[in-house]
């Protein structure tokens, strides 16, 4: 039972609809910084390594091009976690290639 005055509107009823589209975000973020990298992943396609290698290059390509004074001052440290895709060997080569450290 809920309290109501003389003239409050009638309590609408609420539906849940679920929704139809999943979309995957792949977000990069940095300290003290705005949204540096985002990309949204096709609907279909699977995040294997590859495609986030490809990911992974786009970041780097825009970190040179928008904050390469940054870049060459602070090394940078990448947060990971165990996923397959951020693990896979041709990741880590390439980031050991460019210097990243990752934790």
């Amino acid at each position: 039972m809920e309290w109501h005055v003389t003239n409050s509107p009638q309590q609408k009823e609420v539906k849940f609809q679920q929704s139809h589209v999943k979309t995957m975000l792949i977000f990069f973020f940095f300290y003290a910084a705005r949204n540096i990298h985002q990309k949204f992943v096709p609907e279909g396609i699977r995040v294997y390594s590859h495609y986030y290698l490809g990911a992974m290059k786009c970041l780097y390509m825009h970190m040179c091009c928008a904050r390469n004074k940054q870049l060459r001052n602070n090394p940078w440290l990448l947060l990971h976690d165990n996923m397959p895709t951020h693990c896979a060997l041709n990741v880590k080569q390439f980031l050991a290639s460019i210097l990243i450290c990752v934790i």
